[in-house]
């Protein structure tokens, strides 16, 4: 989680003049704001820079803005703003810290690259082991059945091993805690002068 302290910021913009009820809106308004820059980032650069995707627009659909209100300012609770994964159809805190996997009574199946993918990568439900048709298991290994007679063949699906190590891949809070740091220096600065340039106007 990041966080930022407004005091200083608060304090500056009452010396220029700031209505005091208009600070919590220029906080709220820059986090958002913020934030949806952090969120074009990590869709447009992080995630393609990182994993090998089919369907580009997945990760689009899946990471949403919660914006910040306001009214917790006014409230004397703290402002939230928050990037987060609507669809959860990928383990996004794996893709970041990695870690190893084990199997439950059994083994993890390591797929090929011959196993079909979706459009987040996740394995189809059809390619799956216990879905895989016609498949055929020889020692650790599993092939699927193609084609009838002489031009049967087999071909390696998966890698059966008792514990898989899964590499980070992805580093969303370092990106996403840069990004809205960088954003904030240039959209509370904004905010605040739009203000301010407004009080001054009605003078």
């Amino acid at each position: 989680m990041l966080t930022f302290d407004f005091s200083d910021c608060a304090r500056v913009a009452r010396n220029l003049g700031l209505i005091e009820r208009e600070l919590p809106f220029a906080m709220s308004k820059a986090l958002n704001e913020a934030a949806k820059k952090t969120r074009e980032h990590l869709v447009g650069d992080v995630w393609p820079s990182h994993v090998k995707m089919k369907n580009k627009s997945f990760v689009n659909a899946s990471l949403r803005v919660e914006p910040s209100k306001a009214s917790d300012f006014r409230a004397g609770r703290a402002m939230a703003v928050a990037v987060y994964d609507r669809l959860m159809h990928v383990n996004m805190n794996r893709l970041e810290k990695g870690g190893i996997k084990t199997a439950r009574g059994g083994k993890v199946a390591i797929p090929t690259a011959r196993v079909g993918r979706g459009a987040g990568g996740a394995v189809r439900q059809n390619q799956k082991p216990r879905n895989l048709r016609r498949s055929v298991r020889k020692g650790d290994l599993i092939f699927q059945a193609n084609g009838r007679g002489k031009n049967s063949r087999l071909t390696l699906m998966y890698k059966l091993q008792a514990a898989t190590r899964i590499r980070p891949a992805v580093p969303w809070h370092a990106e996403f805690n840069k990004t809205m740091r960088d954003e904030m220096r240039v959209a509370f600065p904004r905010v605040v002068g739009e203000l301010v340039k407004r009080n001054l106007s009605r003078r």
